[in-house]
């Protein structure tokens, strides 16, 4: 007698993500901090009967749908299991054989009874957490008898069950790997938000870039979509970051950098190798950025503003929103490698800022070992509590920058292959000139403990201020201590319709020299000449008394930012103690030891 059988299957078609301990798998990345969510898809196929499956069954396939398409792709599948269909069920007994005709011809049989009623088999496949199970988690595959023919395979009829465990928790991202020993590497493109946490050491072992604002913008919807979709790197305080030579960490325009320390952790780049260097930090912005030979700012032209950078892999930065944020680096130290240097390059920027936004945060930054400390071309950004300890320039500002500086410790390094020149404004040669520069600052200390001879007819190098194309800047209650700088301060600029501007109030020097080359001014103020001029352990210097300041300068660029309305020169209270001075317990270890300074 032919029986029918009926296989009904109740899958789930997407589950979400299994967590918890990853330690059932070898190449688990579960412990990664900034791994992205991710769901369990499923699959069946049917296939026909064979020796061990005698009345056919389906294939359940397991895996993570990395393309988060809902769907389980070939590529996807992590896990396959068979499952047989049930046996038939049983015949139904034979119907009654029909009552014996009258005697004569036997009487037709009766007809057959109805058949017994067949079992319908049921699968059912449901999400399986981490644990005893699955130490990924994975799937549930129930098998049982509809007994009671509800469609639905109840607790009571499930007669086996099996696991199809996940072999991963999570996708590894491309950018990031992480192995055994907490120590993860990173490189390449990151287009999605993600954090290094201070339980890692981070490795950049290529090139890391963040976001993709680095490309050429045709339109204002493409500005502002790239604005809507930034990504953020945020790194956690008491994190280290190491890395290989010749590489960087670019931060587009549109994203955001939060490297928030704190005092007692802050967060540390170095080298990886310290005979060895790398490329800095960048930080690319929105904010207003003007061409040379005063053609205006670049988001004047037909389509936005998409600037050319040749020491950042030739990418695009710029636009006209001067508001506009890159993040914040607070308590944080860039280190960068070998000293000292063996080749001329000028190219080794601790910490560059294109055209970053006054909302943009810098402050408690410590740069050591480049060439140049910071390169801050256009933008608004003000900083604030810096150190810089390095060989060519300590602060460049250019390119139509607007910005104030308060507290920075401008420290020369003693090395023969560069000048020094602490606060370089503008830049010398006659094309370069942007007269929308505007430059403030305010209690920097100017250091210089390098023993090298410096050619004098050398107008570029050995300056603790320099001003040109036709760039203005200020200087308040500053102090000029120590070593070979060739002269105080130089003003130049390019022809006589284009005047460089310095102007400067209240500051003591151990050098004595301020040129004003053709087509510069430099308008002095309390400025004093001090032979036996000393610095303290902390940095700090005290003249005996200080001209007050009524009317403080700063460049308004739109931030309402405002100096502290101090009574004291150089970058550090004569108050100060080495236990509460602000550069003290974040900077590099060792690194201040040789602060002091007496004059001969």
């Amino acid at each position: 007698m032919k029986k029918n059988l009926l296989l009904t299957a109740i899958l789930a078609s997407s589950l979400t993500a299994c967590g918890g301990d990853s330690s059932g798998s070898s190449d688990s990345t579960s412990d990664s901090p900034s791994a992205r969510s991710v769901s369990t898809a499923t699959s069946t196929q049917a296939f026909a009967a064979n020796d061990t499956c005698p009345n056919g069954g389906i294939d359940v396939a397991v895996g993570i749908d990395e393309n988060g398409n809902g769907v389980l792709d070939s590529g996807e599948i992590d896990n396959t299991q068979s499952v047989c269909h049930g046996t038939n069920g049983t015949s139904g007994i034979d119907g009654q054989n029909g009552a014996d005709g009258k005697d004569g011809a036997d009487g037709k049989d009766g007809t057959n009874g109805q058949d017994g009623v067949s079992i319908i088999s049921l699968i059912k496949v449901t999400e399986e957490p981490a644990g005893e199970h699955c130490a990924n988690g994975g799937a549930r595959i129930d098998v049982g008898p509809d007994s009671n023919s509800s469609d639905t395979l109840d607790a009571s009829e499930i007669t086996d069950t099996d696991y199809l465990c996940n072999n991963t928790t999570t996708i590894a991202e491309t950018f990031a790997e992480c192995a055994d020993n907490d120590v993860c590497s990173l490189s390449g493109r990151i287009e999605e938000d993600f954090t290094l946490t201070a339980d890692k050491l981070w490795v950049i072992t290529d090139d890391v870039i963040v976001g993709d604002g680095d490309r050429f913008l045709l339109s204002d919807v493409e500005v502002a979509d790239v604005k809507n979709n930034g990504v953020t790197l945020t790194i956690e305080p008491g994190t280290k970051i190491k890395v290989k030579a010749e590489t960087r960490l670019r931060i587009t325009r549109g994203s955001k950098l939060m490297a928030e320390g704190t005092k007692e952790a802050p967060i540390r780049f170095s080298s990886w190798d310290p005979s060895t260097s790398w490329n800095g930090i960048v930080l690319e912005g929105f904010a207003p950025y003007y061409l040379d030979a005063d053609r205006g700012p670049c988001s004047e032209g037909p389509a936005p503003c998409n600037i050319v950078e040749p020491y950042a892999n030739q990418s695009l930065f710029g636009g006209d929103d001067a508001a506009d944020s890159s993040g914040v680096m607070k308590y944080v130290t860039i280190s960068g490698g070998a000293w000292p240097y063996v080749t001329n390059d000028t190219t080794r920027t601790g910490l560059a800022l294109l055209a970053a936004g006054y909302n943009t945060d810098i402050s408690y930054v410590q740069i050591e070992d480049f060439i140049h400390g910071s390169l801050i071309r256009g933008g608004t950004v003000n900083l604030n509590h810096i150190v810089t300890r390095t060989d060519a320039i300590g602060l460049l500002f250019g390119h139509g920058y607007k910005g104030n500086t308060q507290y920075a410790l401008i420290d020369s390094k003693d090395i023969s292959t560069f000048g020094n020149t602490g606060l370089y404004v503008g830049f010398s040669r006659t094309y370069q000139y942007v007269s929308e520069t505007n430059v403030a600052t305010a209690n920097i200390t100017f250091l210089n403990d390098s023993t090298d001879s410096y050619n004098s007819t050398d107008n570029d190098r050995g300056r603790a201020v320099a001003v040109y194309g036709a760039s203005n800047a200020v200087v308040y209650n500053s102090v000029v201590a120590g070593g070979n700088y060739m002269n105080c301060a130089t003003a130049s600029g390019p022809d006589e319709s284009h005047i460089s501007n310095l102007t400067i109030t209240n500051m003591s020097s151990t050098c004595d020299t301020f040129v004003e080359s053709p087509n510069g001014v430099i308008t002095e103020t309390g400025q004093a000449h001090v032979e036996d001029l000393e610095i303290g352990v902390t940095g700090a210097y005290d003249p005996g008394s200080t001209s007050i300041i009524s009317n403080w300068n700063a460049v308004d660029n739109g931030s309402g930012f405002t100096f502290d309305n101090t009574d004291y020169q150089g970058a550090v209270a004569p108050s100060a103690t080495t236990q509460d001075v602000w550069w003290q317990g974040w900077t590099i270890p060792g690194s201040m030891d040789e602060i002091a300074y007496q004059a001969d």
